[in-house]
């Protein structure tokens, strides 16, 4: 007999309890973490509990209403639809069964379970940003995962000088040379971090979206707090010339975000920024420190995160599923896109 529940983000003792019966999960599927885009109007956090015995899935998701949008087709809906997406980083679901036989079983009982779910709540859509390190995609295959770039992930039981490229060594050294000192600072001093972050994203010609309000970056260190969110910086003499935040939980740690200033990148702050802060979470105890990929696929920024581990990068994959054909066709007619936009009716 399967069951399931629905918890949201204020129900923090229970989301988190269902987490402890899954194991050691990334700071992604934490309750708080989840509030932190919710807080940003980015849609309402839920935590989809499904149970079979004793073995559980849970999956969070953020859950965006359709009708707040300005299309016509929308306005013009008889009742609530909503579609669901992860919160940015990575996510789906995940489960507290070992056995690989167990897990596609239970996974495809639990994707036909959401799947009537959703099309009981009205859940039009759904888009999925799996976790390249627990490869949590090959367990849940209603959503069709799809392979679409990769990532860079260093493995803190190895001997992180060693593992460097040659590249990367040098320009550690380099770095050294040059008298750069990597810091650990308080996180929850935001206002130098942000001005870096926003020329970092103007000098990439970062989307909108990535311009995150000063309140989106408040409540990320006020709601993960200092077990669960760090600031490294690097200084050059006094002066501060790039910073990155890293969030962390468990086995985990994710780079985060990031901001410098241009005109002292020559010296090679993110190569001894990326360094130090992997030597200083390998003597914590963590396991690994997820760098992520690049801005469109393997590009300049994949490249260079690549050269901080020998090790082969992770595959990152991405799931979409319609649950409402009729109404998702109603809600995209006319809409064209250049690239593959999910779901289509948001890129108006």
């Amino acid at each position: 007999m399967s069951t399931y529940q629905v918890f949201n983000s204020s129900q923090v003792g229970e989301w988190n309890s269902v987490l402890s019966e899954v194991g050691r999960t990334d700071i992604y599927y934490s309750p708080n973490y989840c509030k932190i885009p919710e807080n940003n109007k980015e849609g309402t956090a839920q935590l989809f509990v499904y149970r079979e015995g004793d073995s559980v899935v849970c999956y969070p998701y953020l859950m965006r209403r359709i009708n707040d949008l300005s299309l016509p087709a929308a306005r013009d809906l008889d009742r609530d639809f909503y579609d669901i997406i992860t919160p940015y980083g990575y996510g789906g679901p995940i489960m507290n069964v070992v056995d690989e036989g167990d897990r596609l079983r239970l996974g495809s009982s639990f994707g036909e379970a959401f799947g009537d779910y959703c099309k009981q709540v009205g859940i039009v859509s759904e888009f999925v940003r799996f976790h390249p390190i627990l490869e949590n995609y090959k367990y849940y295959k209603t959503v069709n995962p799809t392979n679409i770039r990769q990532t860079v992930c260093i493995d803190l039981s190895k001997d992180i000088m060693a593992n460097l490229k040659n590249t990367c060594r040098n320009r550690v050294r380099y770095a050294k040379k040059h008298s750069l000192m990597v810091v650990r600072e308080n996180p929850y001093e935001l206002s130098a971090f942000m001005d870096m972050y926003y020329a970092t994203m103007n000098k990439n010609n970062a989307s909108n979206y990535y311009y995150f309000s000063a309140n989106y970056f408040r409540d990320t260190v006020n709601l993960l707090g200092e077990q669960n969110i760090s600031l490294f910086s690097v200084k050059l003499m006094e002066k501060v010339i790039a910073s990155a935040y890293f969030i962390h939980s468990h086995d985990y740690v994710s780079y985060h975000l990031t901001g410098s200033d241009e005109s002292y990148l020559n010296y090679a702050p993110y190569n001894i920024l990326l360094t130090e802060a992997a030597i200083s979470f390998q003597a914590l105890g963590y396991k690994y420190l997820h760098l992520g990929g690049g801005y469109k696929g393997n590009d300049e920024l994949f490249r260079f995160k690549s050269t901080f581990t020998r090790d082969e990068p992770l595959d990152f994959y991405v799931g979409r599923k319609i649950h409402d054909g009729e109404i998702y066709q109603r809600l995209s007619k006319g809409i064209s896109s250049a690239r593959e936009y999910f779901p289509l009716y948001r890129n108006y």
